[in-house]
Order: structure tokens, then sequence, then C-alpha cells
């Protein structure tokens, strides 16, 4: 039975009506060429009067792509909230390329402003005051911060560090022995790919028996994968999306990971009924994601193709298993005696357990005086101290790599003499 969203929405969901204005734009975008419409609806700038005759982007290969014309007039104005059609269309072209999706449940994707904005409309969307959102622990901080300004109640579920992924065992004791009365959870929202900030990837073999547990608790859940096609693996793993035949898996993309982040693009994919919802927070919320940068990265993606996108991303990914094993072999040398750490799969990512420190935020101040900066475990966690420490490669240089690893060790030394 495909999973009904209604009987979970929050309060903010059920209080937003769609926008009367953005709806009559929606339909006047969606009029055909020429139609023989003369609109006095809606507060909608002049193009005339815009100071742009043409967007001209110089690639690294030495190509350029043009926006101008009619595409440039459509970038510059106003746009529908739930994103470009052109892109959207392309992204889902991808996925049902890449994943096999499912086709009993009616999906719909909007394009958001960095699935950060699409991680917050979900999560306000579904939760509560006082609602549990079940997290792996480690998790990326923001995930925390998210549910904690929702007023929600974070439960963390450990990481299997050395298989990959939140622990399944973990998370069934905790679903069947949940307090009789407490209301259950009902979002499970991970990375679940290349995790930030372990690096880990959930394996192939678990993630049928999350989804089944989902579907025995009915919970929903918030795949966000931003490293999903920055992955070291020869084979990637199956998405979420791609077991979802309850309808009951809400996807998140970003082509931060991939373009750049200065774009703020990311993808959402769900049941329509549940986008539906979102198009409405959307309306309210920022009107729509910023439609040049929608139509820079259309021009991109379609110049590309969808096998040249996969083969493009395969090159970032090279890029980074590259920089990974540079970090692997410093810590290795380096820290061997005073931590241990995870081996990526994906992303950017190295998570660091030490020895002989309770906390790594204490380590902070020291390292920075010694020229290596890192991110405390406790910012990724429900607690105030960790003996943690998340190390990201993907910006040094090679040497630069040995150098930072080298000052950590020298700052976790110091600590320990103390």
């Amino acid at each position: 039975m495909v999973k009904d969203f209604r009987s979970i929405l929050s309060a903010y969901a059920l209080a937003r009506k769609p926008s009367a204005i953005r709806t009559i734009t929606s339909h006047l975008l969606s009029l055909p060429p020429g139609a023989d419409v003369l609109s006095m609806a809606g507060g909608v700038p002049c193009p005339k009067l815009f100071p742009f005759s043409e967007i001209t982007v110089t690639l690294n290969t030495g190509k350029t792509l043009q926006i101008k014309d009619v595409a440039l007039k459509k970038a510059l104005n106003y746009g529908k909230s739930i994103g470009d059609p052109g892109l959207i269309f392309w992204w889902e072209t991808l996925l049902q390329k890449t994943m096999q999706i499912p086709q009993n449940v009616e999906r719909r994707c909007i394009v958001t402003t960095g699935s950060e904005q699409g991680n917050y409309m979900v999560l306000n969307n579904l939760i509560n005051p006082g609602d549990s959102v079940l997290l792996p622990r480690p998790s990326y901080p923001p995930f925390l911060q998210k549910v904690k300004s929702l007023l929600g109640e974070a439960c963390e579920i450990e990481e299997d560090l050395v298989q990959g992924g939140i622990s399944v065992s973990s998370l069934k004791t905790t679903l069947e022995s949940w307090p009789e009365g407490k209301k259950k959870p009902k979002v499970l929202l991970i990375c679940p790919t290349g995790s930030n900030p372990s690096g880990t990837s959930i394996p192939n073999h678990a993630r049928p028996k999350i989804y089944e547990l989902a579907c025995i608790h009915d919970f929903v859940i918030i795949e966000d994968d931003p490293y999903y096609f920055v992955n070291f693996a020869e084979e990637r793993e199956k998405s979420f999306l791609s077991l979802d035949t309850d309808g009951r898996v809400i996807r998140l993309d970003s082509l931060s990971k991939m373009l750049c982040p200065g774009l703020r693009l990311g993808f959402l994919t769900a049941p329509k009924h549940f986008v539906d919802v979102l198009e409405y927070h959307m309306q309210e919320m920022l009107l729509h994601t910023c439609s040049v940068s929608q139509a820079i990265a259309l021009s991109y993606l379609e110049s590309l193709g969808v096998d040249g996108f996969l083969e493009f991303t395969s090159n970032i990914a090279r890029y980074y298993e590259n920089k990974k094993n540079v970090a692997l072999s410093a810590i290795e040398k380096h820290l061997s005696s005073l931590a241990s750490w995870t081996v990526p799969k994906a992303g950017m990512f190295i998570w660091l357990t030490l020895d002989c420190i309770e906390d790594s935020s204490t380590l902070f101040e020291d390292g920075l005086s010694n020229g290596v900066a890192f991110l405390p475990g406790a910012t990724c966690m429900a607690q105030d101290t960790s003996p943690n420490i998340r190390l990201s490669y993907s910006l040094l240089e090679d040497d630069q790599i040995e150098s930072a690893v080298l000052r950590l060790k020298n700052t976790i030394e110091k600590a320990i003499s103390k």
C-alpha cells in the first residue's frame, strides 16, 4: 500500500494553502507559445528593461555556453515554483536510468536551493514540536540543527563504522523497544553514501533491511544523498528510491559536489502528493529557486548528456578517491598509535576516533595555533563531548594533506603530554 503522507503532515504543512498569485503564474507559464492571452495578472517586470542581453559561460575545457533570446528571457524573470521543466526532465531521466525506480508510485521532482533547503522543507512539513526523528550517530551537523530548531527530538542510532552506515541491529532494537505511550518516529534522516561526517556508505545488503523496518514501523526515509555520484566503488549502491514500492522515500540530490555549490541547486524527488505540499512551501518561502542558476546548469547538463554526466562525475570521484588514499596513507603513518579511523567509500570525509582524548573540541584552538583545522566530533552528535574528529581531504594538495596530518599529530601529542 502506498504511503499516505496526509496523516503525518505537520501543523505547519496543514496550515499552508496554495498561493493564488503563484498558481496563476504557473498557469500563464504553461501556456503554449503564441497563446492569445493578454496578461494583466502578475507584477512581472518588463524584460525590455533588463540590462542583460546574453550570458556566456566559459568552461574549463574552453567551450562556451550561451544563454540568450528566449532562454535568457525565461531565466531573468519569474519562473515556476516547482522549477524549470527542462531541468526537471533532465534530472528525472538521469535518476530513471541510474536507479530503476519502481513505477507503481506517482512521483514528482522539485528544484531546490541546494539540498539544505529541500531538507528543511521536508522536516518543516513533517515534524511537529516533540516529534522524534531517527538520525545516525554521528550525523551531518545541519541535520541536528534543523531538528532542534523545529523543536523535534533527535533519536540517535549508532553507525557501524566498520561495515558502514547506520546499524541495522541498533535501529531494529530501538524501534522494537520504543517506550510504550510515546509516539513513534515519523522520519529516518540519513546520508547513505559517503556519509557526512563518517565517510561510510550503507552496504547494499543492509538497505532492504532498513527499508523493511520503515514499512513495519511506518516511518519515512529522507535520503539526503549528495555523494551518490561521487562514489569510489565500481558499482554504486542501490538508492533507497530504487527500493521504494510503498512511496515512503524522499530523495534529495545536490549539484554542489559535482558542478559547484555557488549555483545553489538541488533536486527533491518524492511521491507527488507530498511534493504538491512542498510546492506550497516554496511559493511562500522563495517563489522559486534561482532561474539563472537553473538555466546555466541545464545548458551544461544538456551539453554533456546523461552518459557524459556519468563520465564527468566518475572523473570527480577518481580525483577524490586519490585524495582519500593520500590522506589514509598519511594517517596510517602519523596517527596509527593515536587513533582509529574509517575508510571512506565515497565523498570527502574521514572520521577519526582518538584513543587518549575524551573531547576533541579541546584540541581545536591548539590545532589552529599549529596551523591545522578540523571539525570536532561533538558538532555531529546530540551530546556535548566526543573523542572524534572529522577530516576533509577535498581542498588540500597532496603534500598539504601530509603536512596537515603531521600538524594534527603534534597537536594531539601535545595535549596528551599536558
